[in-house]
């Protein structure tokens, strides 16, 4: 190789390092675990569609309540009519005109006991021409009471659409909330592999940096003829492995920021994430052991949103089944008016109260009826009944598998914690030797009795150590998060708002497990 390869050569490596330095912190705006938590519930596009589903939920509970809601009706009508009339004595025929005018008002409602009750009055004048009656008024009041029997009898029957309603609404209530604490979770996650990614691209530039370093000792002995050609070569062939491990934790890193971007919901117009921060401590065996897997989960039990919107949904089918089954049963229908009638011949229209001032013509009328309805066979009540049950069986058995998944969930996150911190004890200890081993090296080399190779694969072996160290940290935060999202005390759900702490996702759930009777 010539002075002008070795020269090129290291000036590609001083311009690699240079290169890789300058794209790898463009158009990036600093985020903490914080705002990544808060921008990913206010913003993203799928917390919005969850916030929607709650919010048609809710409309669907007050449209349930309008079947209870009071009645008002009224009318006005008007008639002229003309009939041709034969005398019976006299055989002359004549024409008869009538004119007629109506006002009807009345008040309906359907109460939860399942009695109906109307009340009206409807006032009607009839003028006959050439009639020594003229005008005649009539007025009449009417209330009704409608009480079913069998069929859509009681509390329970006439308010099942409300109480399903009101049901599936807390049940889609639960479900978003549970839905937007997964898409915190998973810019969390996000977040805490973005940080992986840029402490690892941070420790590949200080190897890179020390790279550069290495390469002006290198052509300084090789020019000094301390350092033979293929010696010089294998040494700079290993240097140009590091600039491959440089570009490779560049894109890394870019990628983590795209990840994380996405999972936050980023728009158009806002800048990369540049995550800031540090990993939580891990916490050792000891702490670790206190994690009783069955408290756990009786914890999320009691937590976890998505346990709660499937107990709600099994109450919705519960009240739409036993619906099924009422609608199933005869309809019988009691139905009873009563009300006041008055009528009076010279009807003036201006002075209603004339009505009521002649008793004779005045008095009460009343009604009762029985209405009896069953189809022979009864297959569409029947076949609605059974398709019920099976709504409400196939529910029970999602809980079932949903509690199931939430044990497993569990354990196999306990043994990622536990995991992560051995792999980190491991890692911090194979640092400290390599470090000792990294100080021998040098002190050999300076007297000739190491090679510029053997240097460079113990920076190699203290760079792997570093980014096994920054993966144990990275694994052990996010089962944190894990741990915390499965056991349903990773947010708190006060006044129908989701709130997360970010320093409680950096925390085991002690405090929370203590809550629970062992």
């Amino acid at each position: 190789m010539t002075f002008a390869d070795k020269t090129i050569s290291h000036l590609f490596l001083s311009a690699s390092l240079c290169s890789v330095l300058a794209t790898s912190g463009a158009y990036a705006e600093d985020i903490s675990i914080d705002e990544a938590i808060s921008r990913t519930i206010n913003q993203h596009s799928e917390v919005e569609i969850k916030k929607s589903e709650v919010r048609g939920a809710r409309a669907d509970v007050q449209a349930s309540e309008g079947d209870f809601d009071i009645g008002l009706s009224g009318s006005v009508g008007g008639s002229k009519t003309d009939e041709a009339v034969i005398s019976t004595t006299t055989g002359v025929e004549s024409e008869k005109t009538t004119r007629s005018q109506s006002y009807e008002m009345g008040l309906s409602k359907k109460f939860e006991s399942s009695v109906e009750v109307a009340l009206s009055n409807t006032i009607a004048t009839s003028r006959l021409a050439h009639s020594p009656a003229r005008t005649i008024g009539t007025s009449d009041w009417s209330l009704s009471i409608t009480l079913p029997l069998l069929q859509g009898g009681g509390y329970d029957a006439v308010t099942s659409t409300k109480r399903a309603a009101q049901s599936t609404f807390e049940a889609t209530r639960y479900a978003s909330g549970h839905d937007i604490s997964e898409q915190a979770y998973a810019a969390i996650i996000a977040y805490w592999s973005s940080l992986e990614a840029k402490e690892n691209f941070t420790n590949l530039q200080i190897t890179m940096q020390r790279a550069s370093d290495t390469a002006n000792t290198l052509e300084e002995r090789q020019l000094g003829g301390e350092l033979a050609g293929v010696e010089y070569q294998r040494s700079l062939a290993e240097l140009r492995l590091r600039e491959v491990d440089l570009e490779s934790g560049r894109q890394a890193k870019y990628e983590s920021q795209e990840s994380l971007a996405l999972a936050m919901g980023n728009r158009e117009d806002q800048e990369l994430p540049e995550v800031v921060g540090t990993f939580p401590l891990p916490a050792d065996m000891a702490t670790l052991d206190k994690l009783d897997a069955n408290k756990l989960l009786s914890l999320a039990l009691l937590r976890r949103l998505d346990i709660k919107a499937q107990e709600k949904l099994i109450e919705a089918a519960q009240i739409s089944l036993n619906k099924s089954k009422d609608d199933t049963l005869p309809s019988l229908d009691l139905g009873m008016s009563g009300g006041y009638t008055s009528a009076i011949p010279g009807f003036d229209s201006g002075k209603t109260s004339n009505l009521y001032e002649h008793k004779e013509r005045n008095g009460p009328d009343y009604s009762m009826s029985l209405t009896l309805s069953y189809p022979l066979g009864n297959n569409a009540a029947n076949g609605a009944m059974y398709g019920e049950m099976e709504n409400l069986n196939q529910k029970e058995i999602t809980l079932i598998q949903l509690k199931r998944s939430i044990r497993n969930e569990i354990n196999v996150t306990i043994d990622k914690l536990k995991s992560a911190v051995r792999s980190y004890e491991l890692s911090a200890q194979s640092l400290a030797l390599m470090e000792e081993v990294a100080i021998e090296t040098k002190r050999k080399l300076n007297f000739g009795e190491a090679s510029m190779t053997d240097m460079i694969s113990v920076e190699d072996r203290l760079t792997e150590g570093r980014l096994s160290m920054i993966k144990a940290q990275s694994d052990y935060a996010q089962a944190l998060a894990e741990l915390r999202f499965v056991t349903g005390t990773m947010t708190t759900d006060k006044d129908e708002n989701l709130i997360i702490n970010a320093e409680q996702i950096q925390s085991l759930p002690l405090a929370e497990l203590s809550t629970v009777d062992g």
